[in-house]
């Protein structure tokens, strides 16, 4: 009833001549039932915002389209699907640099790369057609200063280990 709901889009242009480079491989093998791959990524997260070096407190953290952070990302998952359970994981390792440009009164820029670390591993256990016992463990981890995770994310290392049941409601 009534109008549909729109999304505002914000970014709607591109700052930067620099794209994000990623690949990802991936094979398949044990008639289907299981499955490797890995992935590659090469992005600068950019500055879109505008620079006033008279006012750091309300200003972008360096000029509008200069990179402020530039990532180097790789992972890989695996894939087990058996009839009475199932593995999934994926793991990632992050490297990141700081712009040495970046002027903020918050913000201490980190002149050392760094590096974090993601992974979760689940596990399902079909009891019935319908219901499936899982465990997952979770964690996030990194060095210390890292300015974009800690700084600009707001992150926070996390490890985490749940247990739950999952209801198929259709077939």
């Amino acid at each position: 009833s009534g109008e549909p709901l729109e999304i505002e889009v914000k970014n709607v242009e591109d700052p930067s001549d620099d794209k994000t480079l990623i690949a990802r491989g991936s094979f398949i093998f044990g008639k289907g039932s299981t499955e490797l791959g890995v992935f590659a990524m090469n992005n600068k997260v950019i500055e879109s915002g505008n620079f006033n070096a008279l006012d750091p407190l309300n200003s972008a953290l360096v000029k509008h389209g200069e990179p402020l952070f530039e990532q180097k990302t790789v992972g890989l998952d695996f894939r087990y699907n058996a009839d009475s359970f199932y593995i999934f994981t994926e793991f990632f390792n992050l490297d990141t640099e700081d712009n040495p440009e970046i002027i903020s009164p918050s913000i201490a820029v980190n002149l050392q790369e760094y590096s974090a670390t993601a992974y979760y591993a689940q596990l399902g256990l079909r009891l019935t057609d319908r219901f499936t016992l899982i465990y997952r463990h979770e964690d996030l981890s990194f060095d210390a200063n890292s300015t974009y995770l800690e700084d600009i994310l707001r992150l926070t290392p996390v490890n985490h280990d749940i247990l739950g049941v999952n209801y198929k409601i259709e077939e």
